[in-house]
């Protein structure tokens, strides 16, 4: 894995996830929102697409970040594709924080992407990642069990000791895929949380090379097998 693409909704743990296995595996991190959202004035349409071909002109990467309007680039520069699908109510709770932490993206349009991406962001990444001329892995994680658990087992595979419970995981990652969010999204937002003290003991991921799907599919057939 040397060209590490990871996308998912808002405030799905992209940057958390890509800044860890970035150094796990000694890869340059890349987030997308310091080049966007973090830039004053924003860069114009003409501008961040020029921006992005030049960030994911290197050789070795890992970019968190969905921006699908100029993914599919990313996709055929990627190695690998690490989606993050996690549940909408968990993204709600924690793009909210995100806010108040100070990040720059508004936090109702924040809000509205979030929701709509279970009708119109899910077809649209299953459909870019189905593409004939893709030759990358595809791993979605749909659970903060699933991506705690890959953590585990990339630091397992190179020699690493892995213990989600110790320091070495920083304590922003464990709170945020350890927390299972009930709310509602409208006057308020309310978030239980409760914080588990050992790793789930194992998770079910589904792994596709995209290059060795038959080439004569038409892309929604394909789609419908990544989105399954």
């Amino acid at each position: 894995m040397d060209r590490i693409a990871v996308i998912g909704p808002v405030a799905s743990g992209k940057t958390t996830f890509a800044a860890r296995l970035g150094s796990i595996l000694g890869l340059p991190v890349i987030d997308l929102d310091d080049h966007y959202w973090r830039q004053s004035p924003l860069p114009t349409d003409g501008e961040w697409v020029a921006k992005h071909s030049e960030l994911i002109s290197g050789e070795r990467w890992i970019i968190s970040g969905d921006y699908r309007a100029v993914a599919e680039p990313r996709f055929q520069a990627a190695d690998t594709v690490v989606w993050l699908d996690l549940p909408r109510l968990k993204c709600l709770y924690w793009v909210t924080l995100r806010k108040a932490k100070g990040h720059p993206a508004p936090l109702r349009d924040s809000w509205r992407w979030i929701w709509r991406y279970a009708n119109h962001g899910k077809r649209d990444t299953a459909i870019a990642l189905a593409g004939a001329q893709l030759n990358c892995s595809i791993y979605r994680f749909r659970s903060a069990a699933d991506v705690t658990s890959f953590l585990g087992q990339v630091e397992s595979e190179l020699g690493a000791p892995y213990d989600a419970a110790g320091s070495d995981l920083p304590t922003q990652l464990r709170a945020m895929w350890r927390v299972p969010v009930d709310g509602f999204l409208g006057l308020y937002l309310r978030a239980v949380a409760t914080c588990q003290a050992r790793a789930p003991a194992g998770f079910h991921v589904r792994s596709i090379t995209v290059g060795s799907m038959d080439s004569t599919s038409h892309p929604s057939e394909k789609a419908a097998r990544i989105s399954s």
